[in-house]
Protein backbone atom coordinates (compact mmCIF):
# COMPACT_ATOMS: atom_id res chain seq x y z
CA UNK A 1 0.00 0.00 0.00
CA UNK A 2 2.85 2.34 0.83
CA UNK A 3 4.41 1.76 -2.61
CA UNK A 4 1.08 2.57 -4.27
CA UNK A 5 0.74 5.83 -2.30
CA UNK A 6 4.30 6.90 -3.22
CA UNK A 7 3.62 6.15 -6.88
CA UNK A 8 0.37 8.17 -6.75
CA UNK A 9 2.14 11.16 -5.19
CA UNK A 10 4.88 10.98 -7.84
CA UNK A 11 2.26 10.82 -10.62
CA UNK A 12 0.42 13.82 -9.19
CA UNK A 13 3.68 15.75 -8.94
CA UNK A 14 4.39 15.12 -12.60
CA UNK A 15 0.88 15.94 -13.80
CA UNK A 16 0.19 18.93 -11.54
CA UNK A 17 0.95 22.35 -13.06
CA UNK A 18 3.90 23.92 -11.30
CA UNK A 19 5.92 27.06 -11.98
CA UNK A 20 8.81 24.83 -13.07
CA UNK A 21 6.67 23.20 -15.75
CA UNK A 22 4.84 26.34 -16.85
CA UNK A 23 5.41 27.64 -20.34
CA UNK A 24 8.16 30.31 -20.28
CA UNK A 25 7.13 33.85 -21.15
CA UNK A 26 8.08 35.07 -24.61
CA UNK A 27 11.14 37.32 -24.64
CA UNK A 28 10.35 41.00 -24.99
CA UNK A 29 10.44 42.40 -28.52
CA UNK A 30 13.52 44.48 -29.23
CA UNK A 31 12.99 48.23 -29.13
CA UNK A 32 14.38 48.45 -32.65
CA UNK A 33 15.66 45.89 -35.11
CA UNK A 34 19.23 45.78 -36.40
CA UNK A 35 20.12 46.14 -40.04
CA UNK A 36 23.34 45.23 -41.83
CA UNK A 37 25.01 48.41 -43.11
CA UNK A 38 28.15 47.01 -44.67
CA UNK A 39 31.62 45.75 -44.00
CA UNK A 40 34.90 47.58 -43.59
CA UNK A 41 38.26 46.26 -44.76
CA UNK A 42 41.71 47.72 -44.25
CA UNK A 43 43.59 48.55 -47.45
CA UNK A 44 47.27 49.39 -47.90
CA UNK A 45 46.82 51.54 -51.02
CA UNK A 46 43.51 53.41 -51.15
CA UNK A 47 43.79 54.45 -54.81
CA UNK A 48 44.71 50.94 -55.98
CA UNK A 49 41.76 49.40 -54.10
CA UNK A 50 39.41 52.16 -55.25
CA UNK A 51 40.36 51.45 -58.91
CA UNK A 52 39.77 47.71 -58.44
CA UNK A 53 36.36 48.03 -56.83
CA UNK A 54 35.09 50.77 -59.15
CA UNK A 55 36.60 49.67 -62.47
CA UNK A 56 36.54 45.88 -62.14
CA UNK A 57 33.47 45.35 -59.95
CA UNK A 58 31.44 48.43 -60.85
CA UNK A 59 30.94 49.87 -57.37
CA UNK A 60 30.46 53.63 -57.12
CA UNK A 61 32.17 56.01 -54.75
CA UNK A 62 29.51 57.22 -52.30
CA UNK A 63 31.76 59.36 -50.12
CA UNK A 64 35.13 59.60 -48.45
CA UNK A 65 35.45 60.61 -44.82
CA UNK A 66 38.74 61.84 -43.39
CA UNK A 67 39.53 60.26 -40.04
CA UNK A 68 42.55 62.43 -39.25
CA UNK A 69 45.03 59.60 -39.56
CA UNK A 70 43.48 58.14 -42.68
CA UNK A 71 40.22 57.80 -44.54
CA UNK A 72 37.06 55.75 -44.90
CA UNK A 73 36.00 55.38 -48.52
CA UNK A 74 32.41 54.18 -48.86
CA UNK A 75 31.49 52.24 -52.00
CA UNK A 76 28.08 51.04 -53.16
CA UNK A 77 26.65 49.29 -56.16
CA UNK A 78 24.88 51.67 -58.58
CA UNK A 79 21.24 52.32 -57.82
CA UNK A 80 21.48 50.95 -54.30
CA UNK A 81 21.38 53.87 -51.87
CA UNK A 82 20.55 52.62 -48.42
CA UNK A 83 21.81 49.13 -49.24
CA UNK A 84 24.91 47.62 -47.58
CA UNK A 85 28.17 49.30 -48.50
CA UNK A 86 31.85 48.40 -48.61
CA UNK A 87 34.15 50.64 -46.59
CA UNK A 88 37.80 50.84 -47.53
CA UNK A 89 39.73 51.82 -44.41
CA UNK A 90 43.10 53.44 -45.15
CA UNK A 91 45.74 54.47 -42.61
CA UNK A 92 48.16 57.09 -43.97
CA UNK A 93 50.33 57.43 -40.87
CA UNK A 94 54.02 56.49 -41.05
CA UNK A 95 53.28 53.36 -38.99
CA UNK A 96 50.70 52.08 -41.54
CA UNK A 97 51.48 48.63 -42.91
CA UNK A 98 52.67 48.40 -46.51
CA UNK A 99 50.58 45.26 -47.01
CA UNK A 100 47.63 43.68 -45.26
CA UNK A 101 47.98 40.39 -43.42
CA UNK A 102 45.00 38.08 -43.06
CA UNK A 103 44.39 35.82 -40.11
CA UNK A 104 42.13 32.82 -39.98
CA UNK A 105 39.05 34.72 -38.77
CA UNK A 106 38.03 36.11 -42.15
CA UNK A 107 36.89 33.93 -45.03
CA UNK A 108 35.69 36.10 -47.92
CA UNK A 109 33.41 38.88 -49.11
CA UNK A 110 30.40 37.57 -51.00
CA UNK A 111 28.97 39.93 -53.63
CA UNK A 112 25.95 39.41 -55.87
CA UNK A 113 26.45 40.52 -59.47
CA UNK A 114 24.16 40.56 -62.48
CA UNK A 115 26.44 39.04 -65.15
CA UNK A 116 29.55 37.03 -64.28
CA UNK A 117 30.58 36.59 -67.92
CA UNK A 118 30.67 40.36 -68.45
CA UNK A 119 32.47 40.84 -65.13
CA UNK A 120 35.08 38.19 -66.00
CA UNK A 121 35.69 39.82 -69.40
CA UNK A 122 36.07 43.25 -67.79
CA UNK A 123 38.51 41.86 -65.20
CA UNK A 124 40.49 40.17 -67.99
CA UNK A 125 40.65 43.45 -69.93
CA UNK A 126 41.88 45.30 -66.81
CA UNK A 127 44.44 42.61 -65.99
CA UNK A 128 42.85 41.30 -62.77
CA UNK A 129 43.14 37.56 -62.16
CA UNK A 130 40.06 35.51 -61.27
CA UNK A 131 38.87 31.93 -61.15
CA UNK A 132 36.62 30.23 -63.65
CA UNK A 133 32.88 30.81 -63.65
CA UNK A 134 31.30 27.64 -62.29
CA UNK A 135 27.81 26.44 -61.48
CA UNK A 136 26.91 25.92 -57.81
CA UNK A 137 25.28 22.53 -58.25
CA UNK A 138 21.54 22.65 -58.89
CA UNK A 139 21.11 25.73 -56.68
CA UNK A 140 20.65 28.18 -59.54
CA UNK A 141 23.83 30.16 -58.95
CA UNK A 142 27.05 30.74 -60.85
CA UNK A 143 30.14 31.59 -58.82
CA UNK A 144 33.54 33.07 -59.59
CA UNK A 145 36.34 33.59 -57.08
CA UNK A 146 38.88 36.43 -57.17
CA UNK A 147 41.22 38.33 -54.87
CA UNK A 148 41.30 42.09 -54.47
CA UNK A 149 44.64 43.97 -54.51
CA UNK A 150 45.10 43.44 -50.74
CA UNK A 151 44.46 39.71 -50.98
CA UNK A 152 40.88 39.69 -49.70
CA UNK A 153 39.04 36.70 -51.16
CA UNK A 154 35.90 37.57 -53.10
CA UNK A 155 33.07 35.22 -54.02
CA UNK A 156 31.12 36.75 -56.89
CA UNK A 157 27.68 35.21 -57.25
CA UNK A 158 25.12 35.45 -60.06
CA UNK A 159 21.65 33.99 -59.70
CA UNK A 160 20.75 32.05 -62.85
CA UNK A 161 17.77 30.03 -63.92
CA UNK A 162 18.17 26.44 -62.68
CA UNK A 163 18.47 24.01 -65.53
CA UNK A 164 15.60 21.58 -65.80
CA UNK A 165 16.00 18.31 -67.47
Amino acid sequence: MRLRATASIALLAVLAPTPLLAKPAAPPAPAQSAQFIGTAINVADRERSLRFYTQALGLHLATTISTGKGSETILQFPGSPGQPALLLMHDNTPAAPAAMTHGNGFSRLVLRVTDLAVLAARMDQLGYAHGAVRQAGQAGYSIMMANDPDGYRLELVQQVQPQTG
